[in-house]
């Protein structure tokens, strides 16, 4: 799987989007799905929660399952957490701080209330899914 997060362009008024309407959400990274939300709170960031999202049982995911697991790590939502909460740790410690954890048995869920958090982790991302392929072949 080869992913550019890069490329992600978020709509100019992105904010009033998602003001309006509590929400904005994209699957163009199909199988991750990238939403935003309106979340009430006192943060110092704002009220807004970036988060990503995938079904690590989908199809697309098979041969990463295996390496993961090959590492020690089930090969579902908690064992997707677990080795990306380590690998972004790795990636980004400051970044990795700001961020949560929410997996399932079949999704695995990362948020962050902070914007510039929310790019490097998908920085992030984008590399250790690169690093994932590349080890493959």
């Amino acid at each position: 799987m080869e992913y550019n997060f890069n490329e992600l362009l978020l709509p100019d008024d992105i904010f009033e989007i998602v003001q309006e309407e509590g929400f904005w959400e994209t699957d163009e990274y199909a199988p991750f799905f990238i939403e935003i939300n309106f979340v009430e709170g006192d943060t110092e960031e704002g009220d807004f929660l970036f988060s990503v999202q995938f079904d690590p049982g989908s199809s697309e995911f098979e041969q990463s399952n295996i390496f993961i697991s090959s590492r020690g790590y089930e090969q579902n939502g908690y064992g997707w957490a677990e080795f990306l909460a380590t690998e972004l740790q790795r990636c980004s410690p400051q970044t990795f701080e700001s961020l949560e954890f929410d997996p399932e048995a079949e999704t695995c869920s990362i948020a962050t209330v902070s914007k510039d958090a929310f790019h490097i982790m998908l920085e992030c991302l984008q590399n250790i899914f690169r690093n994932i392929r590349i080890s493959q072949n």
